[in-house]
């Protein structure tokens, strides 16, 4: 059976030696005999080569965060909860350690002068990363075979969230992540802004709401497959925003604010 994957293309370890030759020149502009400058327009209007490596250097961190595994866009985001949150320390450090990492898969031998480069383009170009990579990813060809839906799955999800069923630890672990990663992904006007990260929470639900079936003997339908699981982590989604908005009380016992009364 072949992988459909659409990043199978790239190496998740390290990119090709091209890019790494590229990388190395990228990151060799601007060395001691030029500091750092404010970018400026040429007199035709066009960009300095400092404003042109930069833009390279992040292209080159987007062709990275669209490997297979690869976990930049997520600790991006984390590193931008703790930008809001106001720890500018914790989030400094997570800059540096993002960038020696990323400037090791690249080079072999990253100097400090390169992971100072790569965590200066992280911390100005965060938000154009996460948006690239999120798009490319949006807009790659889909795996083929989704497979049926089994509403029993779906509906057994559905009746955990909203407390009918008794979750074990496990699931309220998930739940609890879920819920509160779910009340910070609303954007200015109110909306749920999907990410990565919430994305994640959702399968994590999801894969313990199924194997707290399988640990009871609840007959869900047959084997786990694409159609399945987005139908169920889009339940789970609508159930939990519906619990937000119509039933506080249960919410909070989700996100441990409150105990559940007795039997729940």
């Amino acid at each position: 059976m072949t992988d459909n994957n659409p990043y199978a293309e790239y190496d998740n370890r390290m990119v090709s030696e091209e890019t790494n030759e590229a990388m190395w020149d990228t990151l060799t502009v601007q060395t001691a005999e030029q500091p750092k400058t404010t970018p400026i327009m040429n007199n035709n209007n066009q960009p300095t080569h400092e404003q042109t490596a930069t833009e390279k250097l992040t292209n080159l961190i987007i062709e990275l965060a669209c490997s297979r595994g690869s976990r930049i866009v997520s600790t991006l985001e984390k590193i931008n909860d703790y930008v809001e949150t106001g720890l500018n320390r914790k989030a400094d450090h997570a800059y540096y350690n993002l960038a020696r990492n990323i400037s090791k898969r690249l080079c072999e031998n990253p100097t400090d002068t390169v992971v100072e480069r790569v965590c200066n383009t992280l911390e100005l170009s965060s938000s154009v990363i996460i948006d690239a990579v999120n798009n490319l990813k949006q807009s790659a060809k889909p795996r083929t075979a989704g497979g049926i839906v089994y509403d029993a799955c779906v509906q057994y999800a559905v009746s955990t969230v909203r407390g009918d069923i008794l979750r074990s630890n496990r699931v309220a672990s998930s739940l609890e992540g879920c819920a509160l990663r779910l009340c910070a992904s609303r954007g200015i006007d109110g909306t749920i802004v999907m990410s990565e990260a919430l994305d994640k929470a959702l399968s994590k639900v999801y894969a313990s709401i199924r194997s707290q079936a399988k640990t009871n003997g609840v007959e869900i339908g047959g084997k786990s497959n694409t159609a399945t699981k987005n139908a169920a982590k889009t339940a789970i989604l609508t159930e939990l925003l519906r619990l937000k908005v119509e039933d506080s009380y249960q919410f909070d016992v989700i996100i441990g604010e409150v105990r559940p009364l007795s039997g729940q």
